[in-house]
This record gives C-alpha cells, sequence and structure tokens, in this order.
C-alpha cells in the first residue's frame, strides 16, 4: 500500500470533501454528475483554497467547520482570549461571591457584638443600677461601652435605629459619670461629654423626622439632663437655656398630643427641671421663687392626673411623690413653713409605700422625704420630732454609702444630714451627739469636693462649716468659730466667682459675712463688725425684687438690718459721747431693728432657721431690741427735758 494512502491524517482528508468529489464525476446519471469539467475542476480548486464545495450539501455547520479550517491561527487566538476573559469572568464572580458572603459574616458579626454591647449597657446595668454595691461594675460597664460607642458612631450615620441605640446609650453613661440625681461616679465632665454626643444625634433624627414623638422626647430628655447638671456646676445661664429647650418641646409635643402619657410624663420633668433652676433648687437658682411655685403647681396638676389613670403605675406613684416633694420644697422657698410640711408629709406617705429594701433609688426617695420633713420641723422649732426624721433618714444613706463609697450623690445626701441632725442636736442641748455628727458630716463634705468640684459639692461644704461655726460661737469660742465662718466665706466667694447669676451662691455669701458680723461683735471688734455687715446688706440689697416670695432673702435681710442695730446698739450702750450723740446711736438701732421687722413681716411664718438652713435672730428677739430702744430714748428724753427744767428754774 502506498504509504501516504497509509497515512491517517491523509484518509480523513480523502474521506471528507474529496470523496464527495469523486463521486459526484462518478455517478451514473447524468444530471447527477458534473455538468462540465470546469465544474469539477472548480470544487477541486476550492477543495484545496479551504473553501464550500458545491458537491456537499450546503449547511452552517458546514460553513462553519470550512471557515475554521481557513483561520486557524486567527482563531486560535482568540479562543485563548475568549477563555481568559471567561476565566477572569468566572474568578471575579468568585471572588464577589466570597466578598458578600465574608459581608454577611461581617454584618452578623457586627448584629452580634452589637446586641451584646446593649444587653451589657442595657440590660446588665439596669438590672444591677438600683443595687447597693454596684458602682464598681458600673464604672467598669461605663468605660467598655465608651470604647464600643465611639468606634460605633462612625458608622451610624445612615441607620437610624443605630443612631438611637448610640443616644441613648450615650445618656445612660453620662447618667452613671455624673448625673447629680441618680447614684454617679462624680465625673462632671464625662457626663457632659456622652449627654453632649447624645444630644447631636438625637437632635439629628428629629431634624429628620419632626413628627416622631418618641425622638423628640428623647431630645428633651437629652436638653433637661444638661439643664440638671450645668445648673450643679456653675452655669446657670446655660441651665436657664437647655431647660427652656426642654419645656419649649414637651409644650410643643402636649398641644399636639394632649392625651399622651408619655408625653405629659416629660413635661412634668421639664417643668421641675426649670422650676429648680428659676427659683427652686437650694443649691443654684436664679432667685425667682413666685415664678418657680407656680411652674410646681403645674407639675402636680399634671402629675395628679397622671397618676390617677393608673394608681397601680409606680413610676407614675413615683412622679407625683417627686412633684409633691419640689412643691413643699418652693413653698418653704416662699417662706410657708406649714404648707411646705404638708405636702412634705403626703410625699413622705407615697414613697414609702414604694420603698423596697434592695432598691436604691426607692430608699433613697424615702431618706430624701424623711430629710424634708426633718428639715421643716427643725425650722418651725419642733426639735424632737426633727429628730426622729433625720435619724430614719441617716441610717438609710450609711447603709447605702456603706454599699457604694464611691457615690457621690449618695455622699452628698450623707453628709447634709449629719449636718442638719448635728445641728439639731445641738438646739437640743445634745453636745456631744452634736460634735459627733458635724465632725462626719465635715470630713464626708471635704472628701467629696476634693473628688468633685460641682456646686453642690462646695456649697454642701461652706454649710456644713456655718452650721459648725455656730455652734463654735453660741459655745463661746469666737476663735475657732471665725476660722470656720472664713473658710465658708471663700468658699461661697469662689462659687460667686465662678457663676455670678446663682441668687442662692449670692445669699450664702451674704449669709457667712452676717455670721462674721456677729461673731466679731461678740468678741468686741465693733469696727470689724459693722463692715461685715455692711458687706452683706450690699450682697442682699442687690438681689432685690419686686415680688419678696424669695423668703431666703428675706430671712437673710432682716439678719443684716438686725446686726447693724446691734452694731449701733453696742456704740449706744457703751454710753460714750455726749448725750446727743447717744440720742443718734439709740435713733439708729431703733431704725435699724424697724427695718428688720419690715422684712420679717414679709415672711408668711417666720421660724427659727432661713430655708436654707441658716441661724437667724427670729422677729421677738428683734421686737425686745426695739423696744428696748425705744425705752432708752425715752428715759433720755425725759433726762434731757429734766436737765433743761432745772436750767430754766436756776436762771
Amino acid at each position: 500500500m502506498n504509504r501516504a494512502i497509509a497515512d491517517p491524517k491523509f484518509r480523513r482528508r480523502l474521506k471528507g470533501d474529496i470523496d464527495t468529489i469523486v463521486l459526484k464525476a462518478l455517478r451514473k446519471e447524468p444530471e447527477r454528475r458534473y455538468a462540465s469539467v470546469e465544474q469539477f475542476a472548480e470544487d477541486i480548486r476550492r477543495h484545496l483554497e479551504g473553501l464550500p464545495v458545491s458537491a456537499v450539501p450546503d449547511s452552517f455547520l458546514y460553513r462553519c467547520n470550512k471557515f475554521v479550517r481557513r483561520h486557524k491561527l486567527p482563531l486560535a487566538a482568540v479562543s485563548i482570549l475568549a477563555i481568559a476573559v471567561l476565566l477572569g469572568v468566572l474568578a471575579t464572580l468568585y471572588q464577589a461571591r466570597k466578598a458578600a458572603a465574608n459581608e454577611l459574616r461581617a454584618e452578623k458579626r457586627f448584629a452580634e457584638v452589637r446586641r451584646l454591647a446593649n444587653s451589657m449597657l442595657f440590660e446588665i446595668h439596669d438590672s444591677i443600677q438600683d443595687l447597693p454595691g454596684s458602682i464598681p461594675a458600673r464604672k467598669l460597664l461605663v468605660e467598655r461601652a465608651l470604647q464600643y460607642l465611639d468606634s460605633l458612631s462612625q458608622e451610624s450615620n445612615s441607620d437610624p435605629s443605630l443612631q438611637r441605640e448610640l443616644a441613648s446609650a450615650y445618656k445612660r453613661v453620662g447618667d452613671v459619670q455624673g448625673y447629680p440625681y441618680l447614684s454617679n461616679l462624680g465625673d462632671v465632665k464625662g457626663a457632659l461629654e456622652s449627654y453632649r454626643k447624645a444630644q447631636q444625634i438625637e437632635a439629628s433624627l428629629v431634624q429628620k423626622d419632626p413628627a416622631n414623638i418618641s425622638d423628640a422626647l428623647d431630645l428633651a430628655t437629652i436638653y433637661r439632663r444638661l439643664s440638671e447638671l450645668d445648673s450643679v456646676n456653675h452655669d446657670l445661664n446655660g441651665a436657664l437655656a437647655e431647660g427652656k429647650q426642654a419645656v419649649a418641646i414637651g409644650e410643643r409635643l402636649s398641644a399636639e398630643h394632649p392625651t399622651d402619657n408619655k408625653v405629659l410624663e416629660g413635661l412634668v420633668k421639664d417643668y421641675q427641671t426649670l422650676a429648680g433652676i428659676v427659683g427652686g433648687n437650694a443649691s443654684a437658682n436664679l432667685g425667682d421663687t413666685g415664678a418657680a411655685l407656680d411652674l410646681h403647681k403645674k407639675v402636680v396638676e399634671i402629675a395628679e392626673r397622671l397618676a390617677a389613670s393608673d394608681p397601680a403605675n409606680a413610676s407614675r406613684q413615683r412622679l407625683l411623690a417627686s412633684g409633691v416633694l419640689r412643691l413643699g420644697d418652693q413653698f418653704l422657698e416662699a417662706g410657708y413653713r406649714s404648707d411646705a410640711e404638708k405636702q412634705y408629709l403626703r410625699g413622705e406617705e407615697i414613697v414609702r409605700a414604694l420603698a423596697t429594701p434592695n432598691n436604691v433609688v426607692r430608699q433613697t426617695d424615702l431618706a430624701d422625704a424623711y430629710v424634708r420633713v426633718g428639715t421643716v420641723r427643725l425650722a418651725g422649732g419642733n426639735l424632737e420630732a426633727a429628730r426622729s426624721d433625720l435619724v430614719n433618714a441617716l441610717e438609710i444613706y450609711k447603709s447605702l454609702s456603706a454599699a457604694d463609697p464611691r457615690d457621690t450623690s449618695l455622699g452628698l445626701d450623707l453628709s447634709s444630714t449629719y449636718a442638719t441632725l448635728g445641728d439639731d442636736e445641738f438646739k437640743l442641748g445634745a453636745r456631744k451627739e452634736s460634735s459627733a455628727a458635724l465632725e462626719a458630716a465635715l470630713s464626708t463634705a471635704d472628701d467629696l469636693a476634693s473628688r468633685s468640684s460641682t456646686s453642690e459639692m462646695r456649697s454642701n461644704q461652706g454649710l456644713v462649716r456655718m452650721i459648725i461655726a455656730e455652734t463654735l460661737d453660741q459655745q463661746g469660742n469666737t476663735t475657732a468659730a471665725l476660722q470656720h465662718f472664713f473658710k465658708a466665706l471663700e468658699i461661697y466667694s469662689n462659687l460667686a466667682k465662678d457663676d455670678p447669676s446663682n441668687v442662692d451662691t449670692q445669699l450664702s455669701l451674704a449669709a457667712a459675712y452676717n455670721k462674721i458680723g456677729a461673731t466679731l461683735l461678740h468678741d468686741h471688734k465693733i469696727g470689724k463688725s459693722e463692715e461685715a455687715f455692711h458687706t452683706a446688706k450690699s450682697l442682699v440689697e442687690a438681689q432685690k425684687n419686686p415680688s419678696d416670695s424669695n423668703a431666703q432673702l428675706l430671712y437673710l435681710a432682716a439678719d443684716t438690718y438686725t446686726g447693724l442695730g446691734d452694731v449701733m446698739l453696742s456704740h449706744a450702750l457703751d454710753g460714750a459721747g455726749s448725750r446727743a450723740s447717744q440720742v443718734k446711736n439709740w435713733q439708729a438701732a431703733l431704725s435699724w431693728y424697724e427695718e428688720s421687722l419690715s422684712a420679717w413681716r414679709k415672711v408668711p411664718e417666720p421660724g427659727i432657721e432661713s430655708p436654707a438652713g441658716f441661724d437667724c435672730v427670729p422677729p421677738e428677739a428683734v421686737t425686745r431690741r426695739a423696744n428696748q430702744c425705744r425705752r432708752a430714748l425715752k428715759q433720755l428724753g425725759a433726762n434731757v427735758a429734766a436737765s433743761a427744767a432745772k436750767d430754766l428754774g436756776h436762771s
């Protein structure tokens, strides 16, 4: 056999178009053979050039086959490129699918971490916040939560639900750091930072959706927190502005949703906060007790409606108790002791029914009520009853503070209660018990002031020293008394510099000058005493307002004028100088005493202490001194007349 014919490639080639051409040329039927030699030659030529031949039936696959054979190299290159592209597409699709899977896993992990962090901050924290001794654990939760929140805040802009979580979390962190009306760590700066972060987030949410009630209420709450914190941190003007922001939101919502209980509850708290700043907060306020009293009456009216709509709701009962107790505070600030005591006793009854042994907040509420009742009874001279109330409060505070020594809010309550009890014990004649209580009050106050420099802490420190100095002065130890009075004066002076708008601080400063003036007078330093009383007079008269509803101001004005009367009485009793100068001294003393009695007549129910807890010379004692002056002047007048008659007789 021919080797070329035996070649498989050659045989495959013959088996294709050549076979067909040859078979067609050999057909028996003329019509099925080539019509001419030229057609036969043309098919041979086309076969050799790789083109379709007429002998093979035409089809798409046949033509494609021929095309591929003619363009092997270009098609091979294109095929390689196509395969590369296809492989690239497949690889890209694989990576995309893998990335999507990774993203889903990342989102799942993110959601799990988010749930875990929220559980730590909301569920775990909330479950322990009312337990005694929980401050260290809450501090650790706060530290971890802040790390989480600050990192998460970068990813929250497009997710409203996440923004709400962040704002709520920052608020809770701020509460633990330094909210003054809950157990806290005393970190005022940290609390302000957390609240402001929450405020920025909530404000953006409300701007995007003003009709969302929940977001608006949350924003009002944050403004309220900022206001309350600023009011104890030397910024009453800032507190007033933020308090008004909260009230504006609350009033808008209540006008739009007058039957929404959550809106009404928020408005109650907004009014309370604003009232405290305007004139009802015993440590920092603007002195307008009349406006504050109107706000507190609104609070109680709304709170009573809420409590009546759901008597079994403990939260609303507690809201009512808070409103009633603060209304009592305002009555006391306005000089209505009996009305104050009535409100305090009502509030005490409510919180006693709510109190549970292991709940810090409920126990603190009960102790606060005991302190208020004890304080108003002390001011009215009911010393034995006051002692019982104050001892009850002290036992609660001691127990709670022992469990949480780092809790600055409880520490403040403990210190002020020790001081008030020490004052009461001294007035009862229990000098040993008084001394022990006052020492504990001062030790706690100084420790708190070293840890937290809020106006509340420093004001309490000043008050404790004032009470201690008063007891020392009454025991005749003027040197030690003056040391404490001057220390209190320094504290109040610094507070006044930090926030000149704080009327309460200005009045406390005036009280310190009054006490220094009285003690110097006892020590026979009449010139320096008169100077101190005149300084107090300037401070008091700078704060006078047309309503005359600020009882603390009236008490201090009366005491200042009494002090100036005592200075002139000392000059008169000295007997030095001419008869005319003696008459002048007696007349000046009488004039100051009458000025004092004029201020006392504006106090509805005068007591032995001012609303802020400072001893004052009572109106009965002032009246006795005024009568002494009248008798002396009458006697001097008779003596002058007798002397004149004697002179006429001689002539």
